[in-house]
């Protein structure tokens, strides 16, 4: 099965760990924003754009051409997160989503996902191409954290996309990653004075999904990845000031 994979943020930790591991046997469009990928090998297409303008992603990929595989997946490893509900304890739910936080990461995935969705749409009448959608979510998600409300709503948006697109076209599919805090170098510009003992690295998260995300399982799926804390308990994401305090003394240090 020949299968091309379209790695948004290719440039980051975690989206050139994939592409590092995928390059030797399959096609790779590496996608960054500023400049393009350091990485040079015969199956590397490198690719930059700004994925939050509708014109520049259909621009960019205007003369991609589906029927040249049999399996297109499209990693989107992007999108930042934000500490939120400052004043807490007055904890009021956000109205609306923060629009820099929304933007990174719903945008970066929907104009780009739904060219690809049209694009291989009328190339499988003449090829049957699949396509598959990767995420990387967070474990928290689940939780619906106060303190991270607008990046988790991001991910459930783009989740429900995800799920849409396959409930009416039986040749997408889908893998939610869902991770728990992992050492990046973003994550450490937001969490400056993190304990990250028990935090996963890029490494990890390559390393645990690489199979799920190459396979052709058909289908919606979410697996989660973490490194086991001995000292976890469901308060940990459960109780509001736990939170808090711990994403305060991460963000600001001990006061």
């Amino acid at each position: 099965m020949k299968q091309c994979f379209i790695i948004a943020g290719a440039n980051g930790e975690i989206g050139r760990g994939f592409v590092e591991k995928i390059l030797p046997k399959h096609t790779v469009i590496a996608i960054s924003k500023q400049h393009a990928s350091q990485i040079h090998h015969p199956n590397l297409i490198s690719v930059v754009v700004d994925l939050t303008k509708p014109e520049e992603v259909e621009k960019a990929f205007s003369g991609f051409d589906p029927t040249q595989y049999d399996q297109i997946t499209f990693i989107h490893s992007i999108g930042i997160d934000k500490f939120e509900n400052k004043q807490f304890p007055k904890i009021e739910p956000l109205e609306t989503i923060d629009p820099v936080v929304y933007a990174s990461n719903v945008n970066t995935y929907k104009y780009l996902a739904r060219f690809l969705i049209k694009k291989i749409e009328a190339a499988r009448k003449i090829k049957l191409v699949t396509l598959k959608f990767v995420m990387i979510g967070s474990i928290a998600d689940k939780y619906g954290l106060l303190v991270m409300t607008s990046f988790t709503e991001s991910k459930n948006i783009i989740r429900s996309s995800i799920r849409d697109a396959i409930a009416t076209r039986s040749w997408i599919s889908g893998l939610i990653i869902n991770i728990s805090s992992t050492i990046t170098t973003s994550a450490m510009k937001v969490r400056p004075y993190a304990d990250t003992t028990y935090w996963l690295t890029p490494k990890d998260i390559v390393d645990g999904s690489l199979l799920r995300v190459l396979s052709n399982e058909v289908g919606y799926q979410e697996i989660d990845l973490f490194k086991h804390d001995p000292m976890f308990h469901e308060t940990f994401y459960t109780d509001d000031q736990i939170v808090f305090d711990r994403w305060k003394k991460y963000v600001h240090g001990a006061r």
